[in-house]
């Protein structure tokens, strides 16, 4: 029902320019390009470890090695690459002022899953036992996430002193929402290989849920006979919940790491009056 309701409203909102062209202003469009951004987005709080790893590996095809190991200490998650954003905008004005427009935008940042203090590991790997100590700061994965969100504008422009205009709208990413969380290898040490790799996989294997997005926007325009110089401020707002695979989850103690974003971006863009 709620997929219909957004199609049928896309559907006749991208229908009124062409209804405008009967008037005697046609409108206009404006095209929005990225300039700077930068941005901020939550992290796992420390968490203490203590956990007993034991499982059958297999190492070749027709052999497996029993590992068993018992890891006590801290973990965290650390910002490695803060968040970034590009966002692309083409919008319609109507004579009236009620203005309808697409947004493109892509976000990417990336996360380290780190000791966060001394974190101590023993046990056996195929029968020969093994003890080491990771120290604070060490990273046992790494998260790449990647949004690509495809947002609905619908926003009011209002003029005044003749060549300006403020506007101000909402976005709704309802024309597209991809998301992707990519685990790497971080710090990488051959003695916890073992480690890393379980942690790799059990993050791998966790899932995103709950998504939301909300973007609002603010623009200053001025026009240059049929032109209009616009600077535009868009900040969007989202969280998502990181359901955790129950290897992981029991290895942190955590069932759901909450992630939130918030993005700032400075646009730059040209308009045209028909």
């Amino acid at each position: 029902m709620k997929k219909v309701f957004f199609s049928s409203l896309f559907m006749s909102l991208c229908l009124l320019p062409v209804l405008l062209f009967a008037a005697d202003e046609i409108g206009r469009f404006r095209l929005i390009m990225p300039v700077a951004s930068s941005g901020t987005a939550s992290t796992m709080g420390e968490t203490d470890v203590s956990a007993s790893i034991s499982e059958s590996v297999g190492i070749g095809p027709f052999t497996t090695q029993t590992v068993s190991l018992s890891v006590a200490g801290s973990f965290k998650e650390e910002m490695i690459d803060e968040p970034t954003s590009s966002a692309y905008s083409l919008h319609y004005i109507s004579p009236w002022g009620v203005g309808i427009g697409v947004t493109s935008q892509q976000i990417s940042y990336k996360i380290g899953l780190e000791a966060a203090g001394p974190t101590t590991v023993s046990g056996s790997i195929g029968g020969l036992s093994t003890s080491y100590t990771l120290e604070e700061g060490y990273v046992s994965a790494i998260e790449t996430i990647t949004l690509d969100l495809g947002y609905l504008d619908l926003f009011y422009c209002y003029g005044f002193l003749d060549d300006f205009s403020i506007t101000a709208g909402l976005g709704f990413p309802v024309l597209k929402a991809e998301g992707n969380v990519s685990i790497s290898s971080g710090t990488s040490r051959a003695i916890s290989d073992y480690l890393d790799n379980y942690i790799q996989s059990a993050l791998d294997s966790s899932e995103v849920e709950n998504a939301s997005a909300m973007s609002l926007y603010l623009m200053l325009g001025y026009e240059i006979s049929n032109f209009e110089i616009i600077a535009s401020y868009r900040q969007s707002n989202l969280s998502a919940d990181f359901k955790l695979a129950s290897q992981i989850s029991d290895f942190l103690d955590k069932d759901t790491i909450e992630w939130n974003l918030q993005i700032t971006e400075y646009l730059i863009g040209l308009g045209y009056r028909f």
